[in-house]
């Protein structure tokens, strides 16, 4: 279920850069699961299964960053290019 796992895929990634969003307009402290989700368009519960808390969406971009950084150096380390 390719479509499924996409849609999956799409969901989180809305529901975490909505979150980056209000966490620099709002600051950590002043913004709740519930404004993230209603602000994502999604339901708290909904918000709640891809993100156990805060914490883990935090996790989640630092997850991201590191993905993309290994993503592009990867063909470096593989091969004899310059840094």
């Amino acid at each position: 279920k390719p479509a499924k796992a996409a849609k999956s895929e799409q969901t989180r990634t809305l529901i975490l850069e909505t979150a980056l969003r209000l966490f620099a307009e709002r600051g950590y402290d002043r913004t709740t699961m519930r404004a993230i989700a209603q602000e994502a368009g999604v339901s708290v519960g909904n918000a709640y299964y891809y993100f156990s808390s805060k914490e883990h969406l935090v996790q989640g971009f630092y997850d991201r960053i590191a993905g993309e950084h290994a993503a592009a150096v990867r063909p470096v380390l593989e091969g004899d290019g310059d840094l």
